[in-house]
Parts: structure tokens; C-alpha cells; sequence
């Protein structure tokens, strides 16, 4: 699925930040200090840039995924608290990672696709998918 970017006027370029491997710790550990620290600094960096949008590149969810439904609580305590409320209204355009997959583990990957519809800023519209 291809989903539209609406991109406010400015120069002529089009800033965007990404992380990968960002995903917390486990389910005991949803979220680290380090995360924490490096979200402050994607924060700053995005809004030095003017980013219209932040790409997550895989491994949204060591060790193994995400456990269960759309409503799992990782959803909020990796990722809502910690980057969404940093940069409130933003989208945030995950790809899947090889520990979503669950590393050799079950892992509910559709959950993450799922969550799209819950969340105001979380874009993963399908396993495969363009931003445009």
C-alpha cells in the first residue's frame, strides 16, 4: 500500500531522521536508559531539521516482538512514551526488523501492523508498503 505524504512548504528539500534497533529491552524491560537518551537526541535533531517525518528501521521490539494483540502494552511503553510524545503530531514509518519477526520465537507481527489504526503517529500500513 502506498500512503501519501503531505510535506509542508519549505525550502525545497524534505528532512527526515531515522532509527533502527530502537526497540526497548523485553517485555520486563519495555524501555532502557539509553533509549531514553536516544530519544532526546533524534528529538533535537528532528527539530533542528525541521523533519517532516521519522523512519523506524527495524528491531521496533527486542528481544522477540510483540506478544500478543495490537493492544500490548509495549505499543505504549516503547514507543508512545518515549519517541511519539517527544514529537507530538509527527508520523513515525516503521519497517519490520528481524527480532519483530521474533529472532527464532513466536512473534505476532500483524500486531504492529494493526497498531497503525490505534495510533495518531505509528504508520505500518503493510509488511511491504511506499511512502509517497
Amino acid at each position: 500500500a502506498a500512503l501519501p505524504l503531505v510535506v509542508r512548504p519549505v525550502a525545497s528539500d524534505l528532512a527526515v531522521v531515522a532509527i533502527g534497533d530502537w526497540g526497548g529491552d523485553d517485555d520486563e524491560e519495555p524501555t532502557t536508559e539509553s533509549q531514553r537518551l536516544t530519544a532526546v537526541g533524534l528529538t533535537r535533531k528532528a527539530l533542528e531539521l525541521d523533519a517532516s517525518l521519522t523512519m523506524l528501521m527495524g528491531d521496533n521490539f527486542y528481544h522477540h516482538g510483540i506478544h500478543g494483540a495490537d493492544s500490548s502494552s509495549r505499543f505504549r511503553d516503547t514507543f508512545e512514551a518515549i519517541y511519539a510524545r517527544l514529537l507530538p503530531g509527527r508520523p513515525f514509518y516503521a519497517f519490520a526488523g528481524n527480532h519483530d519477526y521474533g529472532e527464532g520465537r513466536m512473534a505476532n507481527i500483524s500486531a504492529q501492523v494493526a497498531y497503525s489504526k490505534l495510533s495518531e503517529q505509528w504508520r505500518f500500513p503493510s509488511l511491504w508498503y511506499k511512502i509517497q
